[in-house]
């Protein structure tokens, strides 16, 4: 079992960005309070753009030889940072025995994978989920002020340093544009919904809206991920608007159904 590559392929596959990201906003709709889903997207956004900035800053080679597709350098591994960021901050959140057992083994099996399949040296996994699940405890600190002092500071501050990194690797480095970009475009539409989010939670909207809104966020997302190899700022701004409707469709959507029934009732 230990030598069966697909196996371990499939492991490296729950590290993939992408699929945190598309995660995260399901969980943003279906979580209790739209500040948890914020946090897990704030944790995706800043650990990934950290991510990009200290492998091409540190420049390091990968080990030879490996059994999957990589480019890139090697330190830090970025499946093991972003997938621990993601589930650090979702077990801090839940304070759930069962998901901390289970973020710990998705998290050691994802290390694990990228060791194996020879993308990543011992040092790179490890120091990618140190670096993580620091990330994954500044995003649930930011949940924290929000729930004692009802401010957005803490995520003002996260998203901040997030596209502040993401100008660094495009502008500085030039590195991994596709990543960066959309990194980019996500992390300045959360800046932008930050300032509704509060308003978006007294309006409660329905599970229908969360579920249209939802679809609707993962193909914006989807088709935002095809403008691959286009400018940056097109790339940017595909995911800025990707993003922006990630937030706020809900809300559209919820006066939007409000007001079809109450039409149906006249």
């Amino acid at each position: 079992m230990t030598n069966d590559v697909d196996l371990w392929i499939l492991w490296s596959r729950l590290g993939d960005e992408e699929f945190y990201i598309i995660v995260a906003v399901v969980l943003y709709y279906f979580l209790p309070r739209l500040q948890q889903g914020l946090t897990l997207i704030t944790a995706v956004l800043l650990s990934g753009s950290l991510n990009i900035a200290l492998k091409y800053t540190f420049n390091l080679p990968r080990p030879p030889d490996p059994l999957i597709d990589v480019s890139g350098p090697s330190f830090p591994s970025g499946h093991a940072q972003i997938s621990s960021s993601f589930w650090s901050s979702f077990s801090l959140m839940t304070r759930n025995a069962v998901i901390a057992i289970m973020s710990a083994i998705i998290i050691m099996g994802i290390s694990s994978s990228r060791v194996f399949l020879r993308a990543h040296h011992v040092v790179d996994v490890i120091f990618g989920a140190f670096v993580g699940c620091a990330l994954g405890c500044a995003s649930y600190l930011a949940l924290r002020y929000h729930s004692n002092r009802g401010s957005f500071v803490g995520y003002n501050v996260n998203v901040g340093i997030a596209v502040v990194l993401s100008v660094y690797s495009i502008v500085a480095l030039r590195a991994e544009l596709d990543s960066s970009t959309a990194l980019l475009g996500l992390g300045l539409a959360t800046l932008t919904a930050l300032p509704t989010l509060k308003f978006i939670e007294t309006v409660k909207p329905s599970t229908l809206a969360r579920m249209l809104a939802c679809v609707i966020s993962i193909v914006l997302l989807l088709g935002a991920h095809t403008a691959r190899g286009h400018a940056p700022y097109v790339r940017s701004a595909c995911f800025y608007v990707a993003g922006l409707c990630a937030f706020l469709t809900a809300l559209a959507l919820q006066k939007f159904l409000k007001r079809f029934l109450e039409k149906s009732k006249q």
